[in-house]
């Protein structure tokens, strides 16, 4: 169900507690914020207005078009790439969907545990990457059958995505750690260290300078994934979302110009965080479950939010 309203906190956008400068003292502290983040340039945005929260012309009070109804997969992960819809599900395997017509097309079969996470390359072939219980991560070509690589992981792999020239897949599971896997080269080509608990969410940035995490350890983290960046890749920590004992893989998102960052969070509020100052802009209420997943509008100032409460909410953030 997709519900759409005006998602400001109250009074308006007042900031929450600011973060300092790195996470609370723990066992494993995160390094000190490195210099603001260079921020791709605003697109001139266009007349904010309500637009129907699904469906077509008509706006039929939020119903989805004709046919376009997912079904046979539980516990999915949807992401979208022009008219395909790939779904990772506890059955151990990926479907394919065509988002016109709502059929599945192609189920991709592979691992042998939950599939926790997909992810399609934004440019080249059509390749998608998964992370799965099964410690493996592994690359699909859609147009083939099985799975041209597969990387072996020690423990469970919970998020996975592509850099942006998709040579690369980047995962993130309970062993704490984020992980490089160079597709050429066919190995681990690094690890980035910090978080302190399992890492639940990663989303690249528009221009693919830049990383976002989200982990237990009720941080969320940006790092610099250039090539030749310092060997500390940690820059900016946020501080605000929480983890609980429900145990949810938590996403994170990225607004298409890169000042603000969302993530969600166990005790039912979307954040949303300002990249350069790393306080807390907005601390959405509305969802009586888990926030699961966010995704900003790429020309709107629209944020669309997904919970274990079984709604979807979107509302303007500005």
């Amino acid at each position: 169900m997709i519900e759409q309203q005006k998602r400001k906190a109250p009074g308006g956008p007042a900031p929450g507690p600011a973060p300092g400068p790195g996470p609370a003292p723990g066992p494993a502290p995160g390094p000190a914020p490195g210099p603001d983040l260079p921020l791709v340039p605003s697109a001139a945005k266009r007349p904010r207005h309500d637009a129907p929260a699904a469906g077509g012309g008509g706006g039929g009070g939020g119903q989805p078009p004709s046919g376009a109804v997912l079904q046979s997969t539980e516990n999915l992960t949807l992401i979208l790439l022009h008219s395909m819809l790939f779904s990772a599900s506890t059955d151990k395997t990926v479907a394919v969907w065509d988002s016109e017509t709502g059929e599945r097309v192609k189920r991709l079969k592979g691992h042998t545990s939950f599939v926790n996470s997909c992810y399609p390359a934004r440019r080249g072939p059509q390749l998608v990457c998964t992370g799965s219980d099964d410690g493996t991560v592994k690359l699909w070509d859609i147009r083939k059958k099985a799975a041209v690589q597969t990387f072996q992981n020690t423990y469970q792999v919970l998020a996975v995505t592509f850099n942006d020239t998709s040579d690369q897949i980047i995962s993130g599971g309970i062993d704490n750690d984020i992980k490089v896997w160079d597709l050429r080269q066919n190995k681990l080509t690094y690890t980035m260290r910090g978080h302190a608990d399992s890492v639940t969410g990663l989303s690249l940035s528009s221009e693919g300078s830049y990383l976002l995490s989200n982990a237990m350890d009720n941080t969320v983290r940006i790092w610099d994934v250039r090539p030749f960046a310092p060997k500390e890749r940690c820059v900016k920590i946020f501080q605000g979302n929480v983890h609980n004992f429900e145990k949810n893989l938590l996403r994170c998102s990225w607004s298409p110009d890169g000042s603000k960052i969302a993530g969600g969070s166990a005790d039912r509020f979307v954040y949303v965080w300002d990249t350069t100052s790393r306080r807390i802009l907005y601390k959405l209420p509305g969802h009586a479950g888990s926030v699961n997943e966010l995704a900003f509008h790429p020309e709107e100032p629209i944020i669309l939010s997904a919970s274990s409460d079984k709604r979807l909410y979107m509302g303007e953030i500005q």
